[in-house]
């Protein structure tokens, strides 16, 4: 392993290391986060963007370091910012969070990886290298909904998370971008609510 890969990974160890060893997970409870919910707030209405720039990066150093928070930061989103915003903030750092995991972990573990199942991951790098990362950018017009609707329809009816593609430009307005950057059986509940809301 070069110095590159042992310094990532001391960098990585360590940081773990002091969330469990500075009980660090206290503060991203629910119990916690209700006791300051007023405070909270408050800080939202003063100064929303810095708030929401410095929620989206706790929300991406969770998700990057696979520590436990995420599914109670998803809540905290939102009940501080609502649905709206909420789900943006999520949406992005979720899925930058994802990213720089995957990232990690392949920077790390590639060799390791490629000498063990060389034969199978050289089929998934060539489709990493044809079809790009781990995101669908549909296009949808499901009841003749805007990406916007839609991915508040989904949100309140199917319980599943989407982008907007409005949020990456005018051409987005109908498509919104999924990932798949999750386990198989959260994909599959995941596909049997958007039936089930969709029909």
């Amino acid at each position: 392993m070069n110095r590159g890969r042992v310094l990532l990974l001391v960098a990585v160890a360590a940081a773990i290391a002091a969330y469990f060893a500075t009980d660090a997970g206290h503060f991203l409870s629910l119990d916690f986060i209700r006791s300051q919910q007023a405070a909270l707030e408050g800080q939202v209405a003063a100064a929303p963007f810095t708030t929401g720039a410095a929620f989206m990066l706790i929300y991406v150093a969770v998700t990057a370091l696979s520590i436990p928070g995420a599914a109670v930061l998803t809540l905290v989103a939102g009940a501080l910012f609502g649905l709206g915003w909420g789900l943006v903030l999520v949406s992005f750092a979720s899925s930058i969070g994802a990213t720089l995991a995957f990232l990690t972990s392949r920077f790390l573990l590639r060799d390791v990886m490629r000498a063990k199942f060389g034969d199978r991951l050289a089929a998934v790098n060539r489709g990493i290298d044809k079809e790009g990362a781990f995101y669908l950018f549909p296009r949808v017009t499901h009841r003749g909904m805007d990406s916007n609707a839609l991915a508040k329809f989904m949100i309140e009816e199917a319980h599943v998370a989407v982008t907007p593609g409005a949020a990456f430009g005018k051409t987005g307005t109908q498509n919104v971008r999924l990932t798949f950057a999750t386990s198989m059986a959260n994909l599959r509940q995941a596909d049997e609510q958007l039936k089930a809301a969709m029909g």
